[in-house]
């Protein structure tokens, strides 16, 4: 029988506490803040750039989330290819979105998928879906929000996850203003 501190891998819950790291990150015009990551720890790889991508990567390295654009039939696209997926154009380029999202599926991963992750509390791993960016979804993280409290249809708002210097990573946090009042917000202002 397992004792209430004790987990059911075995470790206890201290150790899984004494796991988690500190992240600096940004988000779009506010300064640095701090988030607890238990998903990402020190050891795990970085993305490697192909030719389709590596506009992608060099987006994220400069904090702008830049995604394919079909400039035939204006719609956005991801992964990104040399070639539009729905009307099969190659006038193709990048355009930056707004980073402003929302989960459209996620998962708890409680297995150490790489070495890093062991003894490491479970973690998420999310669907995030594009608000201005027709249907494209990216895989992501959302860093501030426990596992027990993930939500399909949750606001989110991007920041770059530093994982060394100079690259960064896009990753999410729960928006602080749900959709419908950025909307009223926009439409009060003007």
């Amino acid at each position: 029988m397992m004792n209430s501190t004790q987990h059911p891998l075995g470790r206890s819950v201290d150790q899984f506490a004494q796991a988690r790291r500190l992240v600096r990150a940004v988000s779009p015009g506010s300064e640095y803040k701090e988030f607890q990551m238990a998903y990402l720890p020190a050891g795990m790889p970085a993305p490697h750039a192909s030719k389709d991508d590596a506009p992608f990567w060099e987006g994220c390295n400069q904090k702008k989330l830049v995604i394919r654009h079909c400039n035939a039939c204006q719609r956005f696209f991801h992964p990104p290819a040399p070639a539009c997926p729905r009307c099969a154009s190659t006038s193709v380029g990048w355009k930056e979105v707004s980073g402003k999202a929302s989960v459209f599926t996620y998962t708890i991963g409680h297995h150490a998928v790489h070495a890093s992750l062991k003894g490491h509390k479970p973690y998420n791993v999310s669907v995030v879906l594009l608000d201005d960016a027709d249907d494209v979804r990216l895989v992501s993280n959302v860093v501030d929000v426990e596992a027990q409290d993930m939500k399909i249809g949750m606001r989110l708002d991007i920041f770059w996850d530093a994982i060394s210097e100079g690259v960064y990573l896009p990753r999410f946090k729960k928006s602080l203003v749900p959709k419908d009042e950025t909307a009223t917000i926009t439409r009060a202002s003007v």
